[in-house]
């Protein structure tokens, strides 16, 4: 799996950088998925550079990532 930094560099691709809140179905996820990138990387174009970061921080933006895909999958399912 690999350091949680390295882990979390390789997950914040172009394609996901590039996501805004209206390309979410649920505008409080699409705040919160926002709200996490803009942390990251403040001015969208700029590289993520996660090495200044401590773990405890970067525990939390994974955490909150994770927590905001399982509501999108959650409310899909719920929905069929």
């Amino acid at each position: 799996m690999g350091p949680l930094k390295a882990r979390l560099q390789a997950a914040l691709t172009l394609e996901v950088m590039t996501l805004q809140a209206e390309d979410f179905p649920w505008a409080d996820l699409g705040q919160r998925f926002e709200a996490v990138i803009n942390e990251v990387a403040p001015s969208r174009g700029s590289h993520v550079v996660l090495a200044q970061w401590w773990d405890f921080e970067l525990s939390h933006i994974a955490e909150e990532i994770v927590d905001i895909y399982d509501q999108v999958a959650r409310r899909l399912d719920a929905e069929r």
